[in-house]
């Protein structure tokens, strides 16, 4: 099934969803391993295991780009991804999303 499907469904159903931050392949099989339905690319997490830094807009949308890929190609689960910052204008926000869903993103 489509993810970005699934996590719409996820979000149709009463009560919370549950989505632990993850930020890389080994956490991310963790998670769904651990029966969650959903995980979240946590922005912070993932800058402190790449960079060593906090999350301070340092990681570049095609940095941030890469993991998430590898992230959401490893498992079955949706994933959604921290994004805040749209990478710059409105059109960095409009590629940053048409990037993410290509990438298999479930949600930003």
């Amino acid at each position: 099934m489509d993810r970005a499907k699934r996590l719409r469904e996820l979000l149709a159903q009463p009560g919370p969803i549950l989505s632990p931050g993850v930020y890389d392949c080994v956490s991310a099989k963790v998670a769904e391993r651990a029966g969650f339905q959903a995980a979240a690319i946590s922005g912070a997490a993932l800058t402190a295991s790449v960079l060593g830094y906090p999350d301070v807009g340092l990681q570049t949308m095609p940095e941030v780009l890469a993991q998430a890929r590898t992230i959401a190609r490893c498992v079955e689960i949706p994933i959604t991804v921290d994004a805040d910052t749209g990478y710059g204008n409105a059109l960095n926000v409009m590629r940053a999303t048409r990037e993410f869903e290509a990438a298999g993103l479930a949600g930003m």
